[in-house]
Protein backbone atom coordinates (compact mmCIF):
# COMPACT_ATOMS: atom_id res chain seq x y z
CA UNK A 1 0.00 0.00 0.00
CA UNK A 2 1.32 3.34 -1.15
CA UNK A 3 1.11 6.45 1.06
CA UNK A 4 -2.05 8.60 0.20
CA UNK A 5 -2.30 12.43 -0.96
CA UNK A 6 -5.15 14.03 0.09
CA UNK A 7 -8.56 12.36 -1.28
CA UNK A 8 -11.92 14.36 -1.64
CA UNK A 9 -13.55 13.28 1.70
CA UNK A 10 -10.84 14.05 4.36
CA UNK A 11 -9.82 12.10 8.17
CA UNK A 12 -13.31 13.98 9.35
CA UNK A 13 -15.17 11.28 7.44
CA UNK A 14 -13.59 8.65 10.01
CA UNK A 15 -13.05 10.03 13.09
CA UNK A 16 -11.56 13.20 15.41
CA UNK A 17 -8.52 13.47 13.79
CA UNK A 18 -7.40 16.35 15.46
CA UNK A 19 -7.79 14.37 18.69
CA UNK A 20 -5.68 11.78 17.08
CA UNK A 21 -2.94 14.74 16.10
CA UNK A 22 -2.49 15.93 19.95
CA UNK A 23 -2.46 12.52 21.27
CA UNK A 24 0.88 12.46 18.28
CA UNK A 25 2.74 15.81 18.74
CA UNK A 26 2.84 14.48 22.85
CA UNK A 27 3.64 10.89 21.82
CA UNK A 28 6.77 11.94 19.72
CA UNK A 29 8.10 13.70 23.20
CA UNK A 30 7.41 11.20 25.50
CA UNK A 31 7.44 7.58 23.86
CA UNK A 32 10.43 5.91 22.49
CA UNK A 33 8.34 3.51 20.09
CA UNK A 34 6.28 6.24 18.41
CA UNK A 35 10.04 8.25 18.01
CA UNK A 36 11.06 5.28 15.93
CA UNK A 37 7.94 5.19 13.92
CA UNK A 38 8.35 8.71 13.11
CA UNK A 39 11.61 8.69 12.09
CA UNK A 40 10.53 6.53 9.02
CA UNK A 41 9.11 9.79 8.09
CA UNK A 42 11.14 12.70 7.28
CA UNK A 43 8.62 15.12 9.51
CA UNK A 44 8.22 16.17 12.53
CA UNK A 45 6.07 15.23 15.04
CA UNK A 46 4.30 19.23 14.57
CA UNK A 47 4.28 18.69 10.66
CA UNK A 48 2.61 15.60 10.79
CA UNK A 49 -0.23 17.16 12.72
CA UNK A 50 -0.83 20.34 10.92
CA UNK A 51 -3.30 19.03 8.55
CA UNK A 52 -4.94 15.61 7.84
CA UNK A 53 -2.83 15.43 4.44
CA UNK A 54 0.38 15.75 6.29
CA UNK A 55 -1.19 12.88 8.81
CA UNK A 56 -1.55 10.75 5.25
CA UNK A 57 2.25 10.36 5.39
CA UNK A 58 2.52 9.08 8.91
CA UNK A 59 4.33 5.66 8.56
CA UNK A 60 1.53 2.50 9.38
CA UNK A 61 2.26 0.37 12.24
CA UNK A 62 2.58 -3.33 11.50
CA UNK A 63 2.24 -6.22 13.82
CA UNK A 64 6.44 -6.72 13.02
CA UNK A 65 6.37 -3.60 14.33
CA UNK A 66 5.04 -4.62 17.46
CA UNK A 67 6.63 -8.06 17.93
CA UNK A 68 10.14 -6.54 17.18
CA UNK A 69 9.24 -3.95 19.67
CA UNK A 70 9.04 -6.40 22.43
CA UNK A 71 11.28 -8.55 21.44
CA UNK A 72 13.64 -5.19 21.87
CA UNK A 73 12.17 -4.79 25.49
CA UNK A 74 10.08 -7.70 26.68
CA UNK A 75 7.01 -7.99 27.79
CA UNK A 76 5.42 -5.26 27.05
CA UNK A 77 8.11 -3.13 24.97
CA UNK A 78 9.59 0.38 24.69
CA UNK A 79 6.01 1.42 23.74
CA UNK A 80 4.58 0.77 27.14
CA UNK A 81 5.78 3.78 29.06
CA UNK A 82 3.22 3.77 31.41
CA UNK A 83 4.54 2.62 35.41
CA UNK A 84 3.59 -0.78 36.30
CA UNK A 85 1.68 -0.08 39.37
CA UNK A 86 -1.08 1.79 36.22
CA UNK A 87 -1.19 -1.06 34.27
CA UNK A 88 -4.57 -2.81 35.02
CA UNK A 89 -5.40 -5.02 32.32
CA UNK A 90 -3.05 -7.04 30.06
CA UNK A 91 -4.17 -7.94 26.20
CA UNK A 92 -2.76 -10.38 23.88
CA UNK A 93 -3.89 -11.07 20.89
CA UNK A 94 -4.91 -14.66 19.35
CA UNK A 95 -1.92 -15.43 17.63
CA UNK A 96 -3.59 -17.07 14.56
CA UNK A 97 -1.35 -15.31 12.23
CA UNK A 98 1.63 -17.88 13.85
CA UNK A 99 4.12 -14.75 13.89
CA UNK A 100 3.88 -14.51 17.36
CA UNK A 101 1.50 -12.60 19.56
CA UNK A 102 0.97 -8.69 20.35
CA UNK A 103 1.05 -7.80 23.85
CA UNK A 104 -1.15 -4.34 25.38
CA UNK A 105 -1.46 -2.90 28.71
CA UNK A 106 -3.80 -0.68 29.67
CA UNK A 107 -4.45 1.44 32.42
CA UNK A 108 -6.98 1.73 35.32
CA UNK A 109 -8.17 5.18 33.39
CA UNK A 110 -8.13 4.12 29.99
CA UNK A 111 -9.79 0.39 30.69
CA UNK A 112 -12.70 2.69 32.34
CA UNK A 113 -13.10 4.49 29.15
CA UNK A 114 -13.10 1.53 27.35
CA UNK A 115 -16.01 -0.18 29.55
CA UNK A 116 -17.97 3.43 28.87
CA UNK A 117 -17.50 3.48 25.31
CA UNK A 118 -18.37 -0.26 24.81
CA UNK A 119 -21.29 0.37 26.75
CA UNK A 120 -22.48 3.41 24.58
CA UNK A 121 -22.49 1.05 21.93
CA UNK A 122 -24.17 -1.90 23.71
CA UNK A 123 -27.13 0.28 24.54
CA UNK A 124 -27.82 0.93 21.20
CA UNK A 125 -28.22 -2.41 20.18
CA UNK A 126 -30.62 -2.59 23.11
CA UNK A 127 -28.89 -4.14 25.50
CA UNK A 128 -29.69 -3.40 29.21
CA UNK A 129 -29.26 -4.35 32.99
CA UNK A 130 -32.59 -6.63 32.68
CA UNK A 131 -30.47 -9.02 29.99
CA UNK A 132 -28.72 -12.56 31.08
CA UNK A 133 -25.97 -12.87 28.58
CA UNK A 134 -24.44 -16.49 27.52
CA UNK A 135 -20.47 -16.02 26.86
CA UNK A 136 -19.60 -19.25 24.79
CA UNK A 137 -16.06 -18.17 24.39
CA UNK A 138 -13.37 -17.64 27.24
CA UNK A 139 -11.88 -15.07 29.21
CA UNK A 140 -8.58 -15.41 28.46
CA UNK A 141 -5.27 -13.17 27.69
CA UNK A 142 -7.80 -12.22 24.30
CA UNK A 143 -8.71 -8.57 24.56
CA UNK A 144 -12.50 -9.51 23.86
CA UNK A 145 -13.39 -11.59 26.29
CA UNK A 146 -12.44 -9.68 29.55
CA UNK A 147 -14.05 -6.72 28.10
CA UNK A 148 -17.27 -8.35 27.32
CA UNK A 149 -17.67 -9.82 30.50
CA UNK A 150 -16.85 -6.29 32.23
CA UNK A 151 -18.81 -4.00 29.99
CA UNK A 152 -22.00 -5.93 30.28
CA UNK A 153 -21.77 -5.56 33.99
CA UNK A 154 -20.94 -2.68 34.16
CA UNK A 155 -24.65 -2.16 32.36
CA UNK A 156 -25.65 -4.40 35.28
CA UNK A 157 -26.40 -7.19 33.28
CA UNK A 158 -25.69 -10.78 34.58
CA UNK A 159 -23.20 -12.98 33.01
CA UNK A 160 -22.51 -16.48 32.58
CA UNK A 161 -19.46 -17.92 31.40
CA UNK A 162 -20.12 -21.37 29.95
CA UNK A 163 -17.63 -21.60 28.17
CA UNK A 164 -15.97 -24.46 29.36
CA UNK A 165 -19.33 -26.22 29.47
CA UNK A 166 -19.91 -29.23 26.61
CA UNK A 167 -22.13 -27.60 24.06
CA UNK A 168 -24.95 -29.56 25.37
CA UNK A 169 -24.46 -28.45 28.87
CA UNK A 170 -24.37 -24.74 27.37
CA UNK A 171 -27.66 -25.39 25.87
CA UNK A 172 -29.14 -26.58 29.21
CA UNK A 173 -27.33 -23.39 30.89
CA UNK A 174 -29.40 -21.11 28.25
CA UNK A 175 -32.57 -22.66 29.36
CA UNK A 176 -32.02 -23.35 33.22
CA UNK A 177 -30.62 -19.64 33.31
CA UNK A 178 -33.63 -17.85 30.60
CA UNK A 179 -30.42 -16.22 28.98
CA UNK A 180 -31.98 -13.54 26.97
CA UNK A 181 -28.25 -12.16 25.17
CA UNK A 182 -25.71 -15.18 23.50
CA UNK A 183 -22.38 -14.21 22.52
CA UNK A 184 -20.60 -16.88 19.84
CA UNK A 185 -18.87 -17.04 16.59
CA UNK A 186 -21.15 -17.87 13.44
CA UNK A 187 -20.03 -21.27 13.56
CA UNK A 188 -20.61 -22.38 16.63
CA UNK A 189 -23.97 -20.51 16.68
CA UNK A 190 -24.68 -22.79 13.60
CA UNK A 191 -23.16 -26.09 16.17
CA UNK A 192 -25.52 -24.85 19.04
CA UNK A 193 -28.05 -24.89 16.35
CA UNK A 194 -27.10 -28.98 15.54
CA UNK A 195 -26.62 -29.77 18.92
CA UNK A 196 -29.65 -28.80 19.95
CA UNK A 197 -31.47 -30.14 16.80
CA UNK A 198 -29.97 -33.55 17.37
CA UNK A 199 -31.01 -33.52 21.13
CA UNK A 200 -34.57 -32.72 20.34
CA UNK A 201 -34.17 -29.09 21.85
CA UNK A 202 -36.10 -26.06 19.82
CA UNK A 203 -33.85 -22.80 20.82
CA UNK A 204 -36.89 -20.84 19.09
CA UNK A 205 -38.12 -21.80 22.44
CA UNK A 206 -35.28 -20.44 24.53
CA UNK A 207 -35.44 -16.57 25.80
CA UNK A 208 -32.68 -15.72 23.72
CA UNK A 209 -33.22 -12.43 21.82
CA UNK A 210 -30.02 -11.36 20.85
CA UNK A 211 -27.32 -13.01 19.06
CA UNK A 212 -23.97 -11.21 18.99
CA UNK A 213 -21.13 -12.98 16.64
CA UNK A 214 -17.88 -11.69 14.89
CA UNK A 215 -14.90 -13.25 13.18
CA UNK A 216 -16.48 -14.62 9.73
CA UNK A 217 -17.77 -12.78 7.03
CA UNK A 218 -21.76 -14.32 6.35
CA UNK A 219 -24.59 -14.33 3.97
CA UNK A 220 -27.67 -12.19 4.27
CA UNK A 221 -29.91 -15.52 4.01
CA UNK A 222 -27.39 -17.10 6.99
CA UNK A 223 -28.53 -14.35 9.08
CA UNK A 224 -32.16 -14.18 8.18
CA UNK A 225 -32.66 -17.84 8.12
CA UNK A 226 -30.37 -17.95 12.17
CA UNK A 227 -32.41 -15.25 13.40
CA UNK A 228 -35.99 -17.56 12.57
CA UNK A 229 -34.37 -20.44 14.23
CA UNK A 230 -33.87 -18.70 17.14
CA UNK A 231 -36.17 -16.26 17.31
CA UNK A 232 -33.77 -13.55 17.57
CA UNK A 233 -32.12 -10.48 16.67
CA UNK A 234 -28.38 -10.85 15.08
CA UNK A 235 -25.50 -8.20 15.70
CA UNK A 236 -22.09 -8.18 15.19
CA UNK A 237 -19.16 -6.62 16.69
CA UNK A 238 -15.71 -5.74 14.94
CA UNK A 239 -12.23 -5.91 17.62
CA UNK A 240 -8.59 -5.82 17.55
CA UNK A 241 -6.25 -6.45 20.19
CA UNK A 242 -4.94 -3.43 20.13
CA UNK A 243 -8.60 -1.89 21.32
CA UNK A 244 -10.02 -1.06 17.68
CA UNK A 245 -14.07 -1.68 18.30
CA UNK A 246 -17.12 -1.39 16.24
CA UNK A 247 -20.76 -2.49 17.16
CA UNK A 248 -24.11 -3.12 14.76
CA UNK A 249 -26.61 -0.37 16.47
CA UNK A 250 -30.45 -1.50 16.78
CA UNK A 251 -30.91 -2.21 13.09
CA UNK A 252 -28.54 -5.35 13.75
CA UNK A 253 -26.86 -7.45 11.15
CA UNK A 254 -29.47 -6.82 8.60
CA UNK A 255 -32.37 -4.66 8.80
CA UNK A 256 -35.85 -4.59 8.05
CA UNK A 257 -35.55 -3.98 4.05
CA UNK A 258 -33.21 -6.83 3.86
CA UNK A 259 -30.11 -4.55 3.70
CA UNK A 260 -26.95 -5.23 5.88
CA UNK A 261 -26.28 -3.12 9.02
CA UNK A 262 -23.50 -0.75 10.05
CA UNK A 263 -20.75 -1.50 12.20
CA UNK A 264 -20.55 1.62 13.66
CA UNK A 265 -17.33 3.31 15.70
CA UNK A 266 -17.28 6.27 18.27
CA UNK A 267 -15.00 8.58 16.56
CA UNK A 268 -13.90 10.43 19.72
CA UNK A 269 -12.58 6.71 20.98
CA UNK A 270 -10.71 6.18 17.76
CA UNK A 271 -9.48 7.14 14.43
CA UNK A 272 -10.56 4.54 11.88
CA UNK A 273 -9.23 5.34 8.37
CA UNK A 274 -10.28 2.89 5.28
CA UNK A 275 -7.62 2.61 2.55
CA UNK A 276 -7.67 1.16 -0.58
CA UNK A 277 -5.63 -1.67 -0.84
CA UNK A 278 -3.98 -0.68 -4.34
CA UNK A 279 -3.67 2.82 -4.64
CA UNK A 280 -3.81 3.75 -0.39
CA UNK A 281 -6.04 6.84 -0.44
CA UNK A 282 -8.92 7.40 1.65
CA UNK A 283 -12.13 5.50 0.30
CA UNK A 284 -15.35 6.99 0.05
CA UNK A 285 -18.69 5.57 1.54
CA UNK A 286 -19.59 2.08 -0.51
CA UNK A 287 -16.13 1.59 -1.12
CA UNK A 288 -13.91 -1.30 0.05
CA UNK A 289 -10.22 -0.99 1.59
CA UNK A 290 -8.17 -1.55 3.97
CA UNK A 291 -8.75 -0.89 8.24
CA UNK A 292 -6.45 1.15 9.48
CA UNK A 293 -6.65 2.04 13.20
CA UNK A 294 -5.79 4.58 15.83
CA UNK A 295 -6.96 4.26 19.25
CA UNK A 296 -7.49 7.46 20.96
CA UNK A 297 -7.54 6.12 24.42
CA UNK A 298 -4.11 4.53 24.93
CA UNK A 299 -2.10 6.68 27.15
CA UNK A 300 -0.18 3.40 28.37
CA UNK A 301 0.79 2.75 24.80
CA UNK A 302 -0.52 4.98 22.23
CA UNK A 303 -0.17 3.45 18.96
CA UNK A 304 -1.32 4.89 15.34
CA UNK A 305 -2.23 4.23 11.83
CA UNK A 306 -2.56 0.37 12.85
CA UNK A 307 -2.53 -2.10 10.12
CA UNK A 308 -5.14 -4.43 10.75
CA UNK A 309 -4.86 -6.80 7.45
CA UNK A 310 -9.04 -6.72 7.69
CA UNK A 311 -10.27 -5.60 4.05
CA UNK A 312 -13.97 -3.65 4.97
CA UNK A 313 -16.37 -1.58 2.93
CA UNK A 314 -16.87 1.89 4.12
CA UNK A 315 -19.95 3.20 5.47
CA UNK A 316 -19.74 7.36 5.40
CA UNK A 317 -21.30 9.44 8.80
CA UNK A 318 -25.04 9.54 8.85
CA UNK A 319 -25.41 6.78 6.10
CA UNK A 320 -27.18 4.09 8.10
CA UNK A 321 -30.78 4.19 8.90
CA UNK A 322 -30.30 4.24 12.58
CA UNK A 323 -29.12 7.89 11.38
CA UNK A 324 -26.15 7.70 14.02
CA UNK A 325 -23.22 10.25 12.67
CA UNK A 326 -20.68 7.83 13.99
CA UNK A 327 -19.18 6.24 10.59
CA UNK A 328 -18.89 2.36 10.03
CA UNK A 329 -18.32 -0.70 8.16
CA UNK A 330 -20.69 -2.99 5.99
CA UNK A 331 -21.98 -5.64 8.61
CA UNK A 332 -21.24 -9.49 8.09
CA UNK A 333 -18.50 -8.53 5.35
CA UNK A 334 -14.72 -8.44 6.99
CA UNK A 335 -12.52 -10.35 5.00
CA UNK A 336 -8.82 -10.74 6.13
CA UNK A 337 -5.91 -10.04 3.39
CA UNK A 338 -3.14 -11.40 4.69
CA UNK A 339 -3.30 -15.49 5.39
CA UNK A 340 -1.70 -15.86 1.68
CA UNK A 341 -0.81 -19.56 0.49
CA UNK A 342 1.04 -20.69 -1.95
CA UNK A 343 0.15 -23.54 -4.39
CA UNK A 344 1.92 -24.92 -7.68
CA UNK A 345 3.71 -21.52 -7.43
CA UNK A 346 0.57 -19.36 -7.48
CA UNK A 347 -0.75 -17.03 -4.56
CA UNK A 348 -3.91 -18.03 -2.93
CA UNK A 349 -6.00 -15.43 -0.72
CA UNK A 350 -8.95 -16.99 1.23
CA UNK A 351 -10.65 -13.36 0.85
CA UNK A 352 -10.60 -13.76 -3.23
CA UNK A 353 -11.86 -17.11 -2.60
CA UNK A 354 -14.75 -15.95 0.42
CA UNK A 355 -15.73 -12.92 -1.87
CA UNK A 356 -16.99 -16.21 -4.78
CA UNK A 357 -18.25 -18.02 -2.37
CA UNK A 358 -20.34 -15.69 -0.17
CA UNK A 359 -21.36 -13.66 -3.54
CA UNK A 360 -23.46 -16.47 -3.92
CA UNK A 361 -26.50 -16.49 -0.96
CA UNK A 362 -26.61 -20.57 -1.70
CA UNK A 363 -23.42 -20.41 0.22
CA UNK A 364 -23.31 -20.97 4.30
CA UNK A 365 -19.84 -22.13 4.55
CA UNK A 366 -17.24 -24.14 2.81
CA UNK A 367 -14.10 -25.79 4.13
CA UNK A 368 -9.99 -25.96 2.04
CA UNK A 369 -8.02 -28.92 2.61
CA UNK A 370 -4.74 -28.24 0.50
CA UNK A 371 -3.18 -31.80 0.26
CA UNK A 372 -0.20 -33.60 -1.44
CA UNK A 373 -2.20 -36.60 -3.73
CA UNK A 374 -0.57 -40.37 -4.13
CA UNK A 375 0.78 -39.06 -7.72
CA UNK A 376 2.65 -36.04 -5.38
CA UNK A 377 0.53 -33.42 -6.99
CA UNK A 378 -0.74 -30.31 -4.83
CA UNK A 379 -4.42 -30.38 -4.96
CA UNK A 380 -6.96 -27.86 -3.14
CA UNK A 381 -10.15 -29.66 -2.09
CA UNK A 382 -13.12 -27.71 -1.26
CA UNK A 383 -16.54 -29.00 0.65
CA UNK A 384 -19.40 -26.79 0.51
CA UNK A 385 -22.39 -26.58 3.04
CA UNK A 386 -25.65 -24.69 1.35
CA UNK A 387 -28.85 -23.11 3.34
CA UNK A 388 -31.07 -26.10 3.41
CA UNK A 389 -33.01 -24.86 0.19
CA UNK A 390 -30.22 -24.22 -1.37
CA UNK A 391 -29.45 -25.43 -4.97
CA UNK A 392 -26.95 -28.41 -5.83
CA UNK A 393 -27.28 -29.47 -8.90
CA UNK A 394 -23.97 -28.20 -10.72
CA UNK A 395 -23.27 -25.91 -8.31
CA UNK A 396 -19.40 -28.10 -7.78
CA UNK A 397 -18.59 -27.15 -11.50
CA UNK A 398 -20.27 -24.05 -11.69
CA UNK A 399 -18.04 -22.93 -8.22
CA UNK A 400 -14.86 -24.81 -10.08
CA UNK A 401 -15.46 -22.45 -12.87
CA UNK A 402 -15.77 -19.40 -11.23
CA UNK A 403 -12.74 -20.33 -9.07
CA UNK A 404 -9.94 -21.02 -11.43
CA UNK A 405 -11.05 -17.76 -12.86
CA UNK A 406 -10.60 -15.79 -9.83
CA UNK A 407 -7.23 -17.60 -8.51
CA UNK A 408 -6.12 -19.57 -11.57
CA UNK A 409 -6.74 -22.97 -9.60
CA UNK A 410 -8.44 -25.65 -9.94
CA UNK A 411 -10.19 -26.94 -6.80
CA UNK A 412 -11.68 -30.16 -6.46
CA UNK A 413 -15.63 -29.38 -5.12
CA UNK A 414 -18.18 -30.85 -3.16
CA UNK A 415 -21.06 -29.82 -1.91
CA UNK A 416 -23.63 -30.45 0.68
CA UNK A 417 -26.73 -29.45 2.74
CA UNK A 418 -26.52 -32.18 5.81
CA UNK A 419 -25.12 -29.66 8.16
CA UNK A 420 -25.67 -32.20 11.05
CA UNK A 421 -22.31 -34.25 10.83
CA UNK A 422 -20.12 -31.08 9.77
CA UNK A 423 -20.97 -28.89 12.89
CA UNK A 424 -20.94 -31.95 15.16
CA UNK A 425 -17.52 -32.81 14.21
CA UNK A 426 -16.69 -29.18 14.72
CA UNK A 427 -14.86 -28.46 18.01
CA UNK A 428 -13.01 -25.42 19.33
CA UNK A 429 -16.39 -23.06 20.00
CA UNK A 430 -13.80 -19.68 20.76
CA UNK A 431 -12.08 -19.81 18.30
CA UNK A 432 -11.86 -18.57 14.61
CA UNK A 433 -13.05 -21.07 12.75
CA UNK A 434 -10.06 -23.25 10.76
CA UNK A 435 -11.50 -22.83 7.27
CA UNK A 436 -8.18 -23.41 5.51
CA UNK A 437 -6.29 -26.63 6.52
CA UNK A 438 -2.66 -27.21 5.04
CA UNK A 439 -1.53 -30.73 4.73
CA UNK A 440 1.23 -30.66 2.88
CA UNK A 441 3.42 -31.07 5.31
CA UNK A 442 2.35 -34.55 6.75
Amino acid sequence: MTQSSRPSNGLAAFGNWQQAARLLEQSARQNPFVRRQLEKSKMAGSQLTSSDEAWATLPFITKDDLMDDQRLSPPFGLRCTSPVEDVAVVVESSGTTATGKEVHCITREDYAETLRNWGLSLRQMGISASDIVAMTFPVGMSGGGVKHVDAYIGLGAKVLRIANLSTRAKLDALAYYGATVLIGTPFYIDRLGAVAAEAGIDVGALKVRKIVVATQSVTIDWVRSTERKWGAKLHEWYGTSAGLIAFTCEHGMVNEHGERGTLHWNPDFELIEVLGVDSGTWVQGGERGELVGTPLVSSAAPLFRIRTRDEVRFRAPGTCRCGSPWPGIESGTVRRLDGMFKVKGVNVWPSHVEAVLFGLDTIRDYRVRIMIDAQGRETMRMDVLTHPDGLLDGLPAMLTERLRKETGLGFEVSATRDASQWLLETSGEAAKPRRWVDERMK
